[in-house]
C-alpha cells in the first residue's frame, strides 16, 4: 500500500508539473500575442500620423525617372522621400526580427512600401554606391522582396475585392 501511494505522489507530482509546463507556455504564447499586437497597433498609428501619410504622398508625387528629378525637387519633397524610406526601413527590421508579420503589414502598407521601393530603387542603389555604404535601406529591400516574393493573401485583389464576403 504504501508503494501506491508513492506511486499515486509520483503521478500527482508529475501531472501537476506537466499543467504548470503547458501552463507557462499557454502564458508566454500569449504574451508574445500581445507584444505583437501592441507593436502592430504602434505601426498603425505611426503610419496614420499626419506627417507620415505627408510625407509618402510627398514622396510618390517626385516625377519619374527619380534619379534624374530628384535634385531638382523642394527640400521638403526630398525630406520626405528620405523619411518614408526609413520609416519603411524600421518596419522590414521589424518583420525581420518578428515583431510585425509580414502579411500583416503587407494588408496594411504593402501597397505604399512596394510603390515606394519601386519608385526610389535606383536612387537608393546610386546612393548606396556613392556613399559606398550598400546597406543603406537594406531592410526596406528586404521588406519589399519578401512582400513581393509571400504576397498576403488577396493582396493582389485588393482588400475592398478580397474580403468583400468578411462577415462579422
Amino acid at each position: 500500500m504504501a508503494l501506491d501511494l508513492q506511486a499515486l505522489a509520483n503521478l500527482a507530482t508529475a501531472l501537476a508539473l506537466l499543467v504548470a509546463v503547458v501552463f507557462g507556455a499557454l502564458q508566454f504564447r500569449h504574451a508574445q500575442r500581445r507584444r505583437k499586437d501592441a507593436l502592430m497597433q504602434e505601426a498603425i498609428h505611426l503610419a496614420q500620423s499626419e506627417s507620415v501619410i505627408n510625407a509618402i504622398e510627398l514622396a510618390l508625387a517626385i516625377p519619374d525617372p527619380v534619379l534624374q528629378t530628384f535634385d531638382a525637387q523642394p527640400k521638403e519633397s526630398q525630406q520626405a522621400a528620405w523619411s518614408s524610406l526609413y520609416i519603411m526601413e524600421a518596419m522590414g527590421f521589424m518583420v525581420w526580427e518578428r515583431m510585425l508579420g509580414l502579411h500583416d503589414l503587407d494588408l496594411f502598407m504593402g501597397g505604399a512600401t512596394r510603390g515606394l521601393w519601386k519608385k526610389f530603387k535606383p536612387l537608393v542603389e546610386a546612393t548606396r554606391v556613392a556613399q559606398a555604404n550598400p546597406g543603406k535601406l537594406e531592410w526596406l529591400q528586404w521588406l519589399a522582396e519578401r512582400m513581393v516574393e509571400d504576397p498576403a493573401p488577396g493582396k493582389n485583389l485588393g482588400a475592398h475585392v478580397a474580403f468583400r464576403d468578411w462577415k462579422r
